[in-house]
């Protein structure tokens, strides 16, 4: 709904050049140009962000992102970045588009990025990445409630009319009574638990214990092509997220997979995936064997 109502048919959205791959067949359904901007370890580049809204003139229109446990990176704006890509969208009069669905996961994360510029942010909080995969509900506060409600309440009932009342029944008692604070709880700790199995069980790859995040963004070898490396794992029984699946107008992703911590029922399920993925690192590709 927002993107169809800010961007509009022939304007651009901004995006980072690794984004949710969703954003990809939505900016198509409603005739919305994507616009990947460059990155760094905080996250979107203010500098090329700037420099693409110049380029792009009165067609840059909104800017969506993750600045907090970026997917799938895990990257997390610092406090003067967030600072940093407001007065850009202010500058050029963007729309911020705040996916925070990650956001309630670090026991300390920077404020929202949508509090530097709240006179055109809007900002979206789940709970199915938090709490429960089955709370498919969420959580938007706009810059005002006239405008959010001139909105949503249309959007709403042209789309999917409201959430399933169990559900938001279900959510709100959650987050009133403290079983959201237990259950919060409980998903830092087992994130982290899981997180120091993939440390001892992939030494090749760079693990910060101390992250609250489900995701590990891998480098692949030079000795396997993304799309045959991709088939080997699905071969043995493991799914994972190849790069250029995340990618915006480029290749940035060609040489980069991602894995999901959270996906495994349970530890058991989460070691027999990383070895999977342990042994082909270490093996050569079969393209490499024939030659």
């Amino acid at each position: 709904m927002l993107m169809a109502r800010f961007v509009k048919p022939g304007g651009v959205l901004l995006t980072e050049e690794l984004t949710y791959p969703a954003i990809k067949p939505l900016s198509s359904l409603f005739g919305i140009g994507l616009r990947g901007v460059s990155m760094d370890v905080e996250g979107i580049d203010p500098e090329s962000l700037d420099k693409a809204c110049i380029e792009l003139g009165n067609d840059a229109r909104a800017l969506y992102c993750m600045p907090t446990l970026h997917n799938p990176t895990s990257a997390t704006m610092s406090e003067a970045r967030r600072d940093d890509i407001a007065a850009v969208a202010r500058r050029y009069d963007l729309w911020l588009f705040e996916d925070d669905i990650y956001g309630v996961l670090p026991e300390e994360a920077p404020p929202p990025l949508s509090l530097y510029a709240a006179e055109r942010s809007w900002y979206i909080l789940g709970l199915s990445k938090s709490l429960a995969a089955q709370l498919r509900v969420a959580y938007v506060v706009g810059p005002n409630s006239d405008i959010s409600q001139d909105v949503f309440w249309p959007g709403v009932r042209t789309t999917n009319w409201m959430v399933a009342p169990l559900v938001a029944e279900v959510s709100s008692h959650w987050l009133t009574n403290g079983i959201g604070t237990e259950i919060l709880r409980t998903v830092r700790a087992e994130t982290l638990r899981r997180r120091a199995v993939a440390a001892s069980m992939l030494p090749r790859v760079e693990i910060s214990p101390s992250d609250f995040n489900y995701h590990l963004w891998i480098d692949l070898p030079d000795t396997w092509p993304l799309n045959l490396f991709v088939k080997a794992t699905l071969e043995a029984g493991v799914a994972v997220g190849p790069g250029n699946s995340f990618a915006v107008n480029n290749q940035k992703g060609d040489r980069k997979f991602r894995i999901g911590l959270g996906v495994p029922q349970d530890q058991g399920e989460l070691v027999c995936g990383l070895k999977v993925i342990a042994s082909l690192l270490d093996a050569p590709s079969d393209q490499e064997l024939q030659q």
